[in-house]
């Protein structure tokens, strides 16, 4: 059975689309059929992600002038639809019908929706059987965060749970107890602000695969698995140490 899940924000600058490659890539590193679809049409950038110079987007796809599979592209075992910043609609009212070509086809199917409570992502709630919402460990994601999940229960779709995202070890943020507290939401996991991130960026590769042994790393994989309902077993010391002194292959 195909799990259909939007991604969203309650603001912008959360890295939101980060943790959609980066789990989509760990879900398919658990053996899982994956296909991520950019529906953020004001801010797509998912190609920035996996490296790719799509001929064919969502939006062509959307606007009628192409077919589905003319907008499907594959980098390390992860499908992927993406979308175009140069060719911004607000027309998301086609995304489920389009989805449905690939129910039953695919394990999971992670929506990648635009920050805000907006039109569109009120069409990417519509699209998805279940939400993530990812957050700041700041009182203003975690109050924006608040609309999507109203937005949520107006379409009475369940919230798989939230991702607390570049955490820092700074007494001004809040704790992980804090926000499940506030938004009433399990926590699905917790990403460290970490150099490793910033690094796969700039290589416009996930970080799972650019630096798979890292501690950031290891935290969407925990993701993965807590969205699987396994709980991810602890590392040995051992293998806390090897992580601790891994570098990857040196590109800068």
């Amino acid at each position: 059975m195909t799990r259909t899940i939007g991604v969203l924000s309650g603001k912008g600058g959360v890295g939101k689309t980060t943790l959609v490659a980066n789990l989509g890539s760990a879900l398919s590193n658990l053996s899982k059929s994956v296909l991520i679809v950019d529906a953020d049409l004001s801010g797509a950038n998912l190609i920035q992600h996996f490296g790719i110079e799509p001929l064919t987007t969502l939006n062509d796809v959307m606007a009628g002038r192409a077919f589905i599979t003319e907008a499907f592209y594959k980098i390390n075992g992860v499908a992927i639809i993406p979308a175009s910043i140069l060719d911004y609609s607000e027309d998301i009212t086609r995304l489920k019908n389009i989805l449905l070509d690939f129910t039953g086809d695919r394990d999971v199917i992670l929506i990648d929706g635009p920050s805000g409570s907006g039109k569109v992502a009120e069409g990417v709630i519509q699209a998805s059987d279940e939400i993530i919402i990812v957050t700041e460990p700041e009182m203003p994601s975690i109050t924006n965060a608040i609309g999507i999940i109203k937005l949520a229960e107006k379409y009475n779709r369940p919230i798989s749970g939230v991702v607390i995202n570049k955490k820092r070890n700074e007494k001004s943020q809040l704790t992980a107890q804090n926000i499940e507290e506030t938004l009433n939401q399990r926590l699905l996991g917790e990403i460290t602000d970490h150099k490793r991130v910033r690094e796969a960026i700039a290589l416009r590769i996930p970080v799972v695969t650019y630096s798979p042994k890292s501690k950031v790393s290891r935290q969407f994989m925990n993701t993965a698995y807590r969205l699987l309902g396994v709980e991810p077993k602890e590392k040995s010391l051992k293998n806390r140490i090897r992580a601790a002194f891994y570098r990857p292959p040196k590109y800068f």
